[in-house]
């Protein structure tokens, strides 16, 4: 990656990163990703997508700004950032902040991700922000070289806050649609994840089936990465090729929670000449 992504995502795909040119279809056209988090698939593919059109989208509205604040004004954005330091009192004093300016919501919102516990992003039933401190020993809070650097990256990207069901109005035949989804149920077993149930529901997956039977419809291409289940299976594998994708995951703090997990990723075109996994 020329520039590496600024946030942290729980369930982002950066292991994903070094390995997605091996699926990826022969021709891309424009690109399409409908749960961009810390957008990791689309930096380590923009060589590979040039001059084409870029269109990242999420459901967090505070995710969207962060980037459209980002993409427009790091100087801005810098300028906020300079006055937050790591501690938990200011964490804290952070975390209780309201504010209608959107610069300053976008400092807070990264600030939040950087200093946070696992950068995961989780409201209560108000919706605020209640995860708790992550006592991150950084040598340095923020890289401003890179924050620049960011902005840059990003200057072309089309950012729009919405549901995924808004592309099927501008996906256009070769156009590759890469899709993560939050995870329903839990990789190789029977259980549903309590708190993605809320961001993302059984129904959700079932709609986003018929979104990519929408795409495949317009001669559009996709790439689906979903829990390795049969629950995921019986949905999305009539329409698509499967294939199993494995990774280690710390999934606790002690060794006797990693493990390998498997993953699905399902396309709807022939898998490239690159190599298989």
């Amino acid at each position: 990656m020329l520039v590496k992504p600024l946030l942290r995502w729980a369930g982002g795909k950066r292991w994903l990163a070094t390995r997605i040119k091996q699926y990826l279809p022969e021709k891309i056209n424009n690109y399409y990703e409908p749960f961009c988090g810390s957008c990791s698939i689309f930096y380590s593919l923009k060589d590979v997508i040039g001059n084409k059109k870029i269109f990242l989208s999420d459901l967090n509205g505070e995710l969207i700004n962060f980037y459209k604040v980002l993409q427009g004004d790091p100087g801005g954005l810098i300028a906020f950032l300079r006055q937050y330091e790591n501690t938990e009192t200011c964490y804290y004093s952070i975390r209780s902040l309201k504010t209608e300016n959107r610069i300053e919501a976008a400092a807070r919102f990264y600030y939040l991700n950087r200093t946070s516990f696992n950068g995961i992003y989780r409201v209560n039933l108000n919706g605020e922000y209640n995860v708790p401190f992550g006592f991150k020993g950084y040598a340095e809070l923020f890289d401003e070289d890179l924050i620049y650097r960011n902005s840059e990256f990003v200057k072309d990207v089309v950012f729009v806050h919405d549901d995924f069901s808004w592309m099927i109005e501008s996906v256009e035949p070769n156009d590759f649609v890469f899709v993560d989804p939050p995870y329903t149920v839990s990789h190789n077993r029977n259980g549903f994840i309590k708190y993605n149930r809320k961001l993302f529901s059984v129904e959700d997956q079932q709609r986003l089936k018929g979104f990519l039977e929408a795409v495949g419809q317009v001669q559009a291409k996709y790439l689906l990465t979903n829990a390795h289940h049969s629950f995921i299976y019986d949905i999305f594998s009539l329409n698509s090729k499967e294939e199993e994708i494995s990774r280690y995951t710390p999934i606790s703090g002690g060794k006797k929670g990693r493990e390998f997990t498997k993953e699905y990723i399902f396309i709807n075109y022939g898998l490239s000449s690159n190599g298989d996994a």
